[in-house]
């Protein structure tokens, strides 16, 4: 990869339209608890921040040490380090309590689960009954992707018609998929929501 696709690429990983696109869709109101799983360098997480105010909260969740350790440094700098708060975990394994989270996001992490059954349930478990999922997997393979170009085929992705299935046996109702622009890229999106019970 060439030195200015190694800055478009990091660049798109800090900060992007997807992400604030993303989080939009969330429709977060101020006072919920927001989990980002695979929250990278945080650019969702600090979005969700800003959308759900000083008395929400967003746990962002990471297993790569150092997209840690770059997400507790950067949200310091811009002043939401009470407000999020940095975990290790994965989709697999989220370490927080039962029913803890109002809403949960994921971008570009799709394609990295291992187990899609208990990514599922883990979400399940942590959601607040009527929380809203949204995961989100760029197609960099897309001829519309402005990363078309660096990146071909683009990633091995998951079917995500596989993914509603396993929200839909954890329990998770109106779960679907959808292939469309979220904030200027093509991306495969999935959508669910908990029940009220």
């Amino acid at each position: 990869m060439r030195p200015s696709q190694i800055g478009k690429a990091l660049g798109h990983l800090w900060s992007s339209s997807v992400n604030s696109d993303a989080v939009a869709q969330l429709g977060l109101e101020p006072g919920e608890t927001v989990l980002d799983i695979g929250a990278g360098f945080g650019p969702s997480a600090l979005e969700a921040a800003a959308a759900v105010g000083p008395a929400g909260s967003v746990v962002a969740v990471d297993p790569s040490r150092v997209m840690r350790l770059v997400l507790a440094v950067r949200r310091t700098l811009v002043g939401n380090a009470r407000q999020i708060t940095v975990l290790k975990g994965s989709g697999e394994d989220v370490p927080l309590p039962d029913r803890s989270v109002d809403a949960a996001i994921s971008m570009n992490v799709m394609h990295h689960l291992d187990n899609l059954k208990l990514t599922a349930a883990e979400l399940y478990r942590v959601m607040h009954p009527g929380g809203r999922v949204l995961l989100i997997d760029e197609d960099f393979g897309h001829e519309d992707h402005s990363f078309h170009a660096d990146h071909g085929s683009g990633p091995h992705f998951i079917d995500p018609a596989d993914m509603v299935s396993a929200l839909e046996a954890a329990g998770f109702v109106d779960a679907g998929e959808s292939h469309e622009d979220v904030g200027g890229e093509i991306s495969f999106v999935i959508r669910a929501r908990k029940g009220t019970e």
